[in-house]
C-alpha cells in the first residue's frame, strides 16, 4: 500500500471542475477525492470508462466530502466534480494496494477556533491509509504524522497518513487563525496482499509524492 500521487485545484465561481492526475494509475488502484463545495453538489466522475461509480465515503459538513473508488480499468483519469455555480477546491489522492472494499472508518466535526480536531476513528485493521480535508478559510498547521497542504485551495486543505498498526480515538488535528472550519476523515483498508510504502522514491532527504516534494511535514508542489 502506497500514496502513488495527488494532485489539487480550485476555481471561484465555478460549476465544473477537473483534476487530471500527473501518471497514469492502475486496475485496481483507489482513488480518493475530497472536495470542498460552495454550491450544492451535482456529481463526480472520471473518464476511465470503467463503469465503476463514486462511493461517498464521508457526510457532508459545511460542504466538506470524501468519496472513493476502485478503478475498473488502467489510464491518467480526470476527475470532475460538478455543482451550481460557486467556490469549488478538489484534491485527488491515488493509492496502490488497496482492499477491493477499502472503506473502514469515517466522520466529521466542525467548529470555530484556532483548534482543529476531526471525529475520532478506530480502525478494525492494521494498515491503512487516512486521509482528512478541512474547509476554512484560513492556512492550516497539520500535526506532524498528517502530511499535505498548509494554504487552503478555494478553501479545501488536505492531508494524508499511512498507518501500519490499529489505530483508537485517532484524530486528524491542525491549527490555525480562530475562524469556522468542518472537517473530514476516513480511513480505508491495504488489500491482504499487503505491500508498497508510504510515498514515492527518496530524494535529497524528501519523499516524491505526486509531483511534489515531502520534506518533513511540508509538501512542495
Amino acid at each position: 500500500m502506497s500514496l502513488v500521487q495527488r494532485r489539487s485545484a480550485g476555481a471561484n465561481p465555478t460549476a465544473s471542475l477537473g483534476v487530471t492526475l500527473l501518471s497514469a494509475i492502475s486496475s485496481g488502484d483507489m482513488l480518493v477525492t475530497a472536495m470542498r463545495l460552495g454550491g450544492t453538489f451535482s456529481s463526480i466522475t472520471d473518464d476511465l470508462g470503467d463503469g465503476v461509480s463514486w462511493t461517498q465515503a464521508t457526510t457532508d459538513t459545511g460542504g466538506v466530502r470524501i468519496y472513493y473508488k476502485i478503478a475498473g480499468a488502467a489510464g491518467t483519469p480526470t476527475v470532475t466534480v460538478q455543482q451550481s455555480s460557486a467556490r469549488l477546491g478538489v484534491a485527488v489522492y491515488h493509492y496502490d494496494g488497496m482492499d477491493a472494499t477499502p472503506l473502514d472508518q469515517q466522520g466529521v466535526n466542525s467548529g470555530t477556533g484556532t483548534a482543529v480536531t476531526s471525529a475520532a476513528i478506530t480502525t478494525t485493521t492494521a494498515n491503512q491509509a487516512i486521509l482528512a480535508a478541512i474547509g476554512s478559510t484560513n492556512a492550516q498547521t497539520w500535526e506532524a504524522d498528517y502530511l499535505g497542504e498548509t494554504e487552503a485551495v478555494e478553501r479545501l486543505a488536505t492531508a494524508q497518513r499511512i498507518v501500519s498498526a490499529t489505530l483508537t480515538g485517532e484524530t486528524a488535528d491542525s491549527t490555525q487563525a480562530s475562524a469556522a472550519w468542518n472537517i473530514a476523515i476516513a480511513s480505508f483498508k491495504e488489500s491482504a496482499g499487503g505491500g508498497g510504502d508510504a510515498g514515492g522514491p527518496l530524494i535529497g532527504g524528501g519523499r516524491l509524492i505526486g509531483g511534489g516534494l515531502v520534506i518533513g511535514s511540508r509538501l512542495i508542489r
